[in-house]
């Protein structure tokens, strides 16, 4: 199991906790980590990014059909 630790004001997430419990009911509880920070994006590489290029959240509409048989 992970435990996830966050701030209630801004809504951050902390640190995460990682809970492990065997088949014989034992459990191991290992310190927290720290969790990443986030990196935002540089606004200069933002502009450089090719529209055509990359993954699209805009279906083809080019579905597949399913094999004959």
């Amino acid at each position: 199991m992970t435990l996830l630790r966050w701030d209630p004001t801004t809504r951050e997430i902390l640190d995460w906790q990682l809970v492990e419990i065997g088949t014989d009911a034992s459990a191991v509880v290992h310190d927290p980590e720290r969790w990443p920070a986030v990196v935002p994006v540089p606004a200069d590489e933002e502009d450089d990014a090719d529209p055509g290029s990359g993954p699209s959240a805009t279906p083809s509409g080019g579905a597949t059909a399913p094999p004959a048989g």
